[in-house]
């Protein structure tokens, strides 16, 4: 699909060159002119949100990777605590998926 969008912008740009206004015509050069403005703005337009978004994405995987870390230390600190563990039974297995469900029912309830 890329390069056919290639071809067809390099083929409109030929298009408003000055030398074929006489058989395409001034008015017909200027709406393909201003066409292909707009799918260059558009174009970096979406650039630049799809640069938002991976910097957005970048910094949840940075935020999601310091949860699991902030769940591991609670985990190893905590062991043995039922505050964090939805069914309330003392457990020695590894509790850092209940932690994660605790606060996110936590900042549910109080969101």
């Amino acid at each position: 699909m890329i390069k056919e969008q290639d071809k067809a912008i390099k083929r409109c740009n030929k298009l408003i060159e000055t030398e074929h206004s006489n058989w395409i015509g001034i008015t017909n050069q200027k709406a393909i002119e201003t066409v292909l403005n707009m799918l260059k703005e558009n174009s970096a337009e979406i650039h630049q949100k799809n640069t938002e978004l991976a910097e957005k994405n970048a910094e949840i995987e940075k935020l999601n990777r310091q949860i699991d870390l902030i769940a591991e230390e609670i985990n190893e600190t905590d062991r043995g605590y039922t505050d964090y563990c939805e069914m309330k039974i003392e457990c020695d297995r590894n509790c850092k998926d209940c932690i994660k469900q605790y606060f996110e029912r936590k900042a549910t309830n109080d969101g």
